[in-house]
């Protein structure tokens, strides 16, 4: 008797398998830290893919033997193209744990392909345009919207289908969207972590803002200040540096915009690993120009050949993270040698420049720290923080800049006031030589005219006694 028991469920679990019926993939919360705003469920496995389009692909349930299981981030191998054109469709099928019980996720599409997500059969949400009936293709940009509004509840199956089409070549397998947890294709948004993340998209775009204004208005303050004096060697250096600080603000924000394609957005990335590369090459050329080192020329020309070194690593972009580590390291411990140098001639001023210094790889580490124990870019305060990590060398140098000029006005009214006080000494000598010059004449004039009165009563005398003896 148990061995038909035994054949029954055999049977069973080979019509289904037959069937090609999907497999349902119970997410639990825990699989990835509670403090993500998210659970990815395009990096997990019970996905299957199908080049091509049919419209009936969208069904709740379906035969799925001539589909194929396959890993999201290496989707592009299996995709055929026609006309420059990508197409085709990914299912899954899941359930929330028991653990979900009272909560209400949401889905979060967040790849650049156009796309129709179906939920249950039903299309949920259209991202981007595909292209149909003869409309102009447009892709998705992930930063357009934080997440779906349906509800994603315990105690129901959820059949995802998503229908995709891409036509620039770089589709879902592309790096750009895998460098950020919260741009995977399709994640379930946490419950206390619909609001935060709605935030963090609305405060990119501020924080962007705020960036490249002050850096804008410290272009335009060492701007002025270059034309009153182009003779100061040092506000050329600090002018490049917050000039490319700029661009490397500008570019950063460009690449977290919604209002961008994804080529823009390629660009953006190129441009940005460029002017970063420049940007940490020029924060030592103006702590060589601060502090001024002894073997300053052999810096200067050291930096030349990592600038120029630097548009290689953009073009081999294989090189590029080994390039941006070694330029970093490098940057860290040459800044370190640096101040060790020259730390008994840093006085005045300059200690502004020291303290940035500091807080800045403080901020850095801290944000490195966070996002490393976290697992994700992505948490409160990171806007903030990225904010401060920009703004606060800059800030500094501007301090720095105007505690440099107070010193060197009162060094000029100081060398103004010993020159005055030199001079008013000499005048009082000259005073003094002058005046025992009119003494002198004066005692010589009373001389000269009582030797003149002398001669002429000696002439009277004479005289006299002349009529005297002949009369």
């Amino acid at each position: 008797m148990q061995y038909k028991y035994y054949f029954i469920f055999l049977m069973i679990l080979g019509g289904y398998t037959l069937r090609g019926q999907e497999p349902v993939i119970t997410i639990n919360p825990d699989i990835t830290e509670s403090h993500l705003p998210f659970i990815i469920l395009s990096q997990g496995d019970g996905w299957y893919f199908r080049p091509g389009h049919d419209p009936g692909w969208a069904q709740q349930e379906l035969d799925m033997r001539e589909w194929q299981s396959v890993n999201i981030e290496e989707l592009g191998a299996y995709f055929s193209s026609e006309k420059g054109q990508q197409e085709g469709w990914l299912r899954f099928r899941f359930r929330l744990s028991p653990e979900c019980k009272g909560k209400v996720f949401r889905i979060r599409y967040g790849a650049w392909a156009a796309a129709e997500l179906y939920l249950n059969g039903q299309l949920l949400e259209t991202y981007g345009n595909l292209g149909k009936d003869g409309t102009a293709f447009q892709e998705y940009n992930p930063e357009t919207k934080a997440f779906n509004s349906f509800p994603i509840k315990y105690g129901k199956e959820y059949s995802v289908a998503l229908h995709l089409v891409d036509r620039q070549g770089f589709f879902v397998n592309s790096e750009a969207y895998f460098a950020q947890g919260f741009l995977a294709m399709l994640s379930l948004v946490r419950p206390g972590s619909q609001s935060s993340l709605e935030y963090l998209l609305g405060m990119n775009q501020y924080h962007a803002g705020l960036r490249d204004g002050v850096c804008l208005l410290l272009v335009l303050l060492f701007t002025f200040l270059l034309i009153i004096d182009p003779q100061q060697v040092q506000t050329r250096y600090l002018f490049g540096f917050l000039l490319i600080l700029f661009f490397v603000s500008v570019s950063n924000g460009i690449r977290h915009s919604y209002a961008i394609t994804r080529l823009e957005m390629e660009w953006a990335n190129w441009f940005f690993g460029l002017f970063f590369h420049l940007l940490v090459i020029m924060i030592l050329a103006v702590l060589v120009s601060i502090f001024q080192p002894a073997s300053a020329r052999y810096w200067r020309a050291g930096l030349l050949i990592l600038a120029g070194s630097s548009f290689l690593a953009e073009i081999l972009d294989a090189v590029f993270n080994i390039y941006s580590f070694l330029l970093i390291i490098f940057s860290f411990l040459g800044g370190i040698w640096l101040l060790f140098s020259t730390r008994q001639k840093i006085k005045g001023a300059q200690w502004a420049v020291v303290l940035g210094l500091m807080l800045t790889v403080f901020l850095v580490m801290v944000l490195f720290i966070l996002a490393l124990s976290l697992g994700s870019a992505v948490f409160w305060g990171v806007h903030e923080m990225f904010t401060l990590v920009i703004l606060t060398l800059p800030i500094s140098l501007l301090i720095y800049t105007a505690l440099n000029y107070r010193d060197m006005n009162e060094e000029k009214k100081l060398i103004l006031a010993n020159q005055n006080k030199l001079l008013e000494q000499k005048v009082t000598e000259r005073t003094e030589e002058l005046n025992a010059s009119l003494d002198h004449l004066k005692s010589t004039q009373t001389q000269l005219i009582q030797s003149e009165k002398l001669a002429s009563l000696g002439e009277l005398t004479a005289g006299i006694a002349h009529e005297i003896q002949n009369p």
